[in-house]
């Protein structure tokens, strides 16, 4: 037994995400929230995505889509440097209003 689709892949795939995303059942005012847990240090990652991939979220083509997305960091460090890493993400937040610090979080991630 063979079967064979009569739409190459692609096309299939574009026609299903289409039907679902963008379905006349689409609650309005849908909300898409992506979230990005960063670390302190990753300024220009952060900076990369500002600038590439994250503006398709406010420019989505249906008018019943929402998007909006955050960064995650761990709580700012005590220690020598610290104040200029603080300052860094302060002026960050400040500029861009897309950062959430995580209280009682470290950027590192157990091992074991």
């Amino acid at each position: 037994f063979f079967f064979r689709y009569a739409r190459p892949f692609p096309e299939r795939l574009q026609v299903a995400a289409h039907q679902a995303c963008f379905s006349a059942v689409v609650t309005p005012g849908l909300l898409v929230f992506v979230a990005i847990y960063s670390s302190l240090y990753n300024f220009k990652r952060r900076q990369a995505l500002r600038e590439t991939w994250l503006p398709l979220l406010q420019g989505l083509e249906d008018p019943r889509l929402r998007g909006r997305y955050k960064f995650f960091l761990a709580e700012l460090r005590q220690g020598p440097g610290s104040r200029v890493v603080d300052a860094a993400v302060r002026a960050e937040m400040d500029r861009y209003d897309d950062i959430v610090i995580l209280p009682g979080t470290t950027d590192e991630y157990p091992i074991g």
